[in-house]
């Protein structure tokens, strides 16, 4: 989760919504294999404020823990 920032905000999900999200998945799943493309990568604000958008497509596979 440190690579989240404290101002993380995907359509309304705060890090706390993501940590309660990768907890539950988890939970449920293992062996997670992830592959993710980022198409653009926007940053605006000052040094002391940066902030960047990334735009990206990707897809998460995991084994279920229940079979």
């Amino acid at each position: 989760m440190s690579l989240y920032s404290k101002r993380y905000d995907y359509h309304k999900l705060r890090k706390s919504d993501a940590r309660s999200l990768w907890e539950e998945l988890f939970e449920h799943y293992h062996k997670l294999f992830s592959t993710h493309l980022f198409t653009a990568i926007e940053t605006s604000g000052s040094e002391s404020e940066l902030r960047a958008e990334i735009k990206y497509t990707g897809a998460l596979w995991g084994l279920s823990n229940e079979a």
